[in-house]
This record gives structure tokens, sequence and C-alpha cells, in this order.
């Protein structure tokens, strides 16, 4: 009876530990993505990335050693990169400003398309990417198409894009923020 009650306790031990861990971490990140939030919305002049751009490297600077305590799988460059990904990931949840202009951005950027040539040219870039062994090509044909089907207001068939992006090349930002526009267009993702 006392080994059962040693290793429930281990075990409850253990999960309150990785339980805390992940309350620190969701602080720091819900904390960083307040702080470059208020950086973001002071900046009056400049696009987005640069804005974002700028707050992010100061507070990367200032919180480098806790930032890779947090990411320990990572070592260096790949730690702040994943903290970069997942603050912004925050911030177009928490963030007013942020979201609105990236929103903007996309609209701008990607205009409805209804026309019957967009839609064959859809047709005609899934038969390419499922053709192709190229990887340079295929991740062009790819974003083609994610900015496509964005156009057609395809947001399902964009997300798959995205998805398949993701896998192809993890540390493309433009993929986060699409598939946030996606997700919010569709009704799939909340602000805070």
């Amino acid at each position: 009876m006392r080994r059962i009650n040693l290793i429930y306790l281990s075990v409850l031990g253990l999960l309150l530990t990785i339980t805390q861990s992940c309350k620190e971490q969701k602080f720091d990140i819900e904390h960083a993505s307040s702080n470059i939030c208020t950086c973001y919305n002071a900046i009056e002049i400049g696009s987005l990335d640069l804005k974002v751009g700028e707050c992010l490297e100061k507070y990367e600077a200032e919180h480098r050693k806790d930032i890779q305590k947090f990411f320990t799988q990572d070592s260096g460059r790949n730690a702040i990169y994943h903290f970069s990904l997942t603050t912004i990931e925050h911030m177009l949840k928490s963030c007013d400003g942020f979201f609105h202009e990236a929103e903007a951005l996309y609209i701008n950027l990607y205009p409805v398309d209804s026309s019957q040539e967009n839609f064959q040219r859809i047709d005609h870039l899934a038969f390419q990417i499922n053709t192709m062994d190229n990887v340079d090509s295929l991740v062009q044909i790819v974003v083609e198409r994610i900015e496509r089907n964005l156009r057609a207001r395809n947001f399902h068939e964009a997300l798959a894009g995205i998805e398949r992006m993701h896998v192809l090349n993890p540390e493309d930002f433009g993929t986060y923020l699409a598939a946030a526009y996606a997700q919010y267009s569709m009704g799939e993702f909340k602000l805070a």
C-alpha cells in the first residue's frame, strides 16, 4: 500500500510540475504579447511587419535568457523564432490594433476574385501539386494556390494549403497570418 501511495505521489508531483510549467509558459506568452501589443499600438507610423518587428526585437533583446528557458527543446535562434511565432499567434487573438491591421492587409492583398479563370487556375494548380517533385517549385505552386483560394474565399482549401506549407516550410511567418485570417473569416478564430 505504501508503494502505491509513493507512486501516486510521484505521478501527482510530476503532473503538478508539468501543469506549473505550462502555466508559467502561458503566463509569459500572455505577458510578452501584452507588452508587444502596447509597443505596437504606440508606434503610429510604419507597416505592420516593421512595427511588430521593432517591438519583438526590443522585447527579445530584454528577455533573451527567459525565452530560451521556455523553449528548451530549441537553442538560440530557433528558441527566439518559436517564441516570436507563439507571441504573434497570441497577439492575433488578443491585440485588437494588430489584428485589425493584419486583417486589412489581407483584405487588400487578396481582393475577392470569384472569376471562372481563378477557379480553373486553382484546379490546374491542384493537379500540378500532385505531380510535382521539385520542392522549390512545389512551394511556389502551393503559395499561389493558397493566394488564389484566399481571393476566391475558399478558406477551407486555403487552410489545407497552409497546412501543407507548414510541412514544407514551417518557418514561413506569412502562413500563420494567412491561417488566422482564414479562420477568422470562417468564424473559427475569435478575438479574446
